[in-house]
């Protein structure tokens, strides 16, 4: 790798926006990484359910988590999938490769291929992924465990020259001696005479570097080698991507076949100047279970070769390809941003919510002579792209070669834009990352421009909440009244999936209410709120009434007996009261007038109203609502009751009518099953010339009565059921 991203300082450069940046940073070899602590609220201990409480990352955010101050939803994970709560906030992080990995417990973990101390003296390890990598000091190798294989190398390293006729020399036996590790990796200075090494750890795999400080005092012609003895707990068989040449070397990668499939590889490497475009491939031989990286000395020691020179091998398991799944970034030769390699990732959308923003995390790395400013990133959603503006990318602007690090961008003003709805119960969304190199090298590489971390996206949306309530979306407030004024009550519905449906502590169901206090002091109201997608929150508000009310209402309250609804309600004070009013209304919302009632003026003792309403909405709900005046015509109090009637209507049709002798009475079904008595009374009301008793079945719900001795003019029925409720209708006798 360029040794000059060990030495670059670090600094911020913004590329796009001053919120939103990629940073430049060097590898850590000195420190470790800062676990997270434990944070269990009651959100999270509600929700989550016992089995997964035992995971040993419950509570716990992972080091990539896409938002601080947050809760993750740990039974929620799968390989490429997170769900984090931050009050009624959801984000949805997916990965383009693996995130978690399933333990022998039955419990998804993160994937943390970071080192740390292992508490064993000089053993470093990142244990937390389904393949383990190992730096041991104290026997100077790396090591990567795949299941129960083991397999080691950077072991008994030698600097070896061979020259034209195949005769070698050793010029230096490995130097561990002036050794670093951090999170990164490990970093060894004059592993072998003006030779550093590195040893950047990646998932499951290390990105091993000999870079060359300065040219070798070696001759022209013959090969540079770097002798490494690897060794495993298991019989390797090595095979290769490509063919030997004649003299049992191979460009290309080498694959090292252990039991159950667990295998190994080391990947295909690149000699490289510090200057953009020179290299050479790196040949590898194994002689028995020796390694042998060969650089060609005449390179070497050409003048257009420039220094230092990194020489490149990358040791993985089979099953974790360096860099995870982004196999490089496109080049074009021009210079610019033109060509890129793609790659599509699909999220699901956070449940039930308003999507709020869209952020992104993935960090490149620039090597073997790059500089970060010939990378560069782009996302695409549809027909929005970002950045936005035309000619712009995610890059960091420096010559020097290193990480540029993209840490849970936002990019929801760019591509929110593009997805309809905006709001949805669930569903997923597609992006595309294009990954550009801007100068010359085969087409998705990762030797020069390469992915240095798990590209994720992650989507953020909130639930519904009212009264601008963020926790748990049920909001309160409290506000002071009005005296002897409506308050408009708006329970400031936010997110969560329209349309929203409401019910009031009153019964009515409209967006907004007025409000008149009631009694003095605190007078509690609430909305209960309801969107597309069933999800339930309830606004309470507190009205502080100080006034003094015009009247004691002791009693308001409405029933039904059967023919028609009696409105009653009594005070025991009135101060200045002219008159009452009693308002009807079907819908809560739009009222006529019932009846004005006068009321008693300025009256200490209890005083008793009512009101009969004649045609109730007798299959539904009925709203009343109570108004009182004083002597200056001005509103003073106002309160609404409801009454719900669920009658069972009976219909009744004479045939023919007006008749000059027979009349059939048809009843509706509903009268079958019940016991009737039917009158025929004079026009006046006074005299009953029929009275009969019928027994109603599906036979005899049509009855047939003869008029023919009955005088002209015209009669009244009566059918009485057995509830005593009595059917009224007319009769005309020719």
């Amino acid at each position: 790798m360029n040794k000059l991203n060990l030495i670059v300082p670090f600094y911020i450069s913004i590329m796009y926006s001053q919120n939103n940046t990629m940073i430049e940073g060097a590898s850590n070899y000195k420190t470790f990484g800062v676990t997270n602590q434990t944070n269990i609220t009651a959100q999270l201990n509600n929700l989550t359910p016992t089995f997964y409480k035992n995971n040993p990352e419950y509570g716990i955010l992972p080091i990539d988590a896409s938002c601080s101050e947050c809760v993750e939803l740990i039974h929620k994970r799968t390989e490429y999938t997170r769900e984090y709560l931050k009050g009624s906030q959801i984000y949805n992080q997916t990965g383009y490769s693996k995130i978690n990995y399933l333990d022998s417990n039955g419990y998804y973990r993160e994937i943390n291929h970071y080192i740390s101390a292992t508490g064993q003296s000089n053993i470093y390890a990142a244990l937390n992924q389904p393949v383990p990598t190992y730096i041991d000091i104290a026997n100077k190798k790396l090591s990567i465990k795949f299941d129960h294989n083991i397999f080691e190398f950077s072991r008994n390293l030698k600097l070896i020259f061979q020259d034209s006729l195949g005769v070698k020399s050793t010029l230096a036996n490995a130097n561990w001696n002036q050794i670093t590790v951090g999170k990164d990796g490990v970093f060894i200075t004059n592993i072998f005479p003006n030779i550093d090494f590195e040893g950047r750890v990646m998932p499951g795999s290390f990105k091993t570097s000999f870079i060359l400080k300065s040219q070798q005092a070696i001759p022209s012609k013959g090969w540079l080698i770097i002798s490494d003895d690897l060794n495993s707990n298991f019989t390797p068989l090595y095979n290769y991507s490509n063919s030997l040449d004649e003299d049992g070397k191979v460009n290309g990668n080498l694959y090292i076949n252990a039991p159950n499939n667990k295998n190994f590889a080391i990947l295909q490497g690149i000699v490289a100047s510090s200057k953009r475009g020179n290299y050479q491939s790196l040949y590898y031989r194994m002689i028995s279970n020796t390694l042998e990286l060969m650089s060609n000395s005449t390179w070497l020691n050409d003048s257009a070769t420039k220094y230092p020179v990194s020489i490149d091998p990358v040791v993985t398991n089979a099953a974790t390809l360096a860099q995870a799944a982004i196999t490089g970034s496109g080049l074009n030769n021009s210079g610019s941003f033109v060509g890129f390699c793609s790659y599509n990732l699909t999220v699901a959308r956070p449940a039930n919510c308003t999507l709020t923003d869209v952020q992104w995390t993935f960090t490149y790395i620039a090597q073997n002579g790059a500089g970060k400013n010939e990378g560069a990133v782009d996302f695409l959603h549809g027909a929005c792209r970002s950045p936005a503006a035309a000619g712009f990318f995610w890059f960091c602007n420096s010559v020097f070669g290193g990480q540029c690090i993209g840490t849970n961008i936002s990019i929801g003003a760019d591509l929110l834009p593009c997805v309809s709805p905006i709001a949805a119960c669930n569903g997923n969304l597609t992006f595309t990352m294009r990954f550009y190199d801007a100068f010359a090298g085969a087409s998705c590489s990762n030797n020069f421009i390469g992915a240095n971390s798990p590209w994720t996206m992650t989507l953020i949306g909130r639930n519904l909440e009212t009264l601008g309530n963020t926790s748990t979306g049920n909001g309160s407030t409290t506000q002071a009244a009005t005296c002897y004024a409506n308050s408009v009550l708006n329970p400031s519905v936010a997110n969560g999936v329209p349309a929203y449906t409401y019910l009031w502590s009153s019964g009515q169901t409209s967006p907004t209410i007025n409000f008149m206090p009631t009694a003095p002091g605190n007078n509690i109201i609430s909305c209960t709120v309801t969107d597309a997608c069933g999800v339930v929150r309830v606004a309470t508000f507190t009205v502080t009434n100080n006034c003094v009310l015009p009247i004691e209402l002791t009693e308001f309250n409405s029933t039904y007996n059967g023919n028609y609804a009696v409105i009653n309600w009594s005070t025991a004070t009135e101060k200045n009261a002219e008159y009452f009013i009693i308002e009807k209304s079907e819908n809560g919302v739009d009222f006529t007038l019932l009846e004005k009632i006068i009321a008693h003026g300025t009256n200490y003792s209890k005083n008793n109203y009512s009101v009969n309403d004649y045609t109730p909405n007798k299959k539904g709900t009925n709203y009343y609502r109570l108004k009182q005046f004083d002597f200056g015509g001005i509103e003073k109090y106002n309160k609404l009751i409801t009454l719900d009637i669920n009658e069972e209507l009976l219909d009744i049709k004479l045939m023919p009518n007006p008749t000059n002798s027979l009349v059939d009475v048809e009843l509706s079904n509903n009268f079958i099953g019940k016991t009737i008595n039917i009158e025929l009374i004079d026009a006046l009301g006074k005299k009953t010339i029929l009275k009969q008793n019928y027994q109603i079945n599906t036979l005899t719900k049509n009855i047939q009565l003869d008029l023919t001795e009955f005088p002209k003019g015209i009669f009244f029925l009566n059918i009485i059921s057995d509830n005593n409720k009595t059917y009224k209708t007319k009769i005309v006798k020719l």
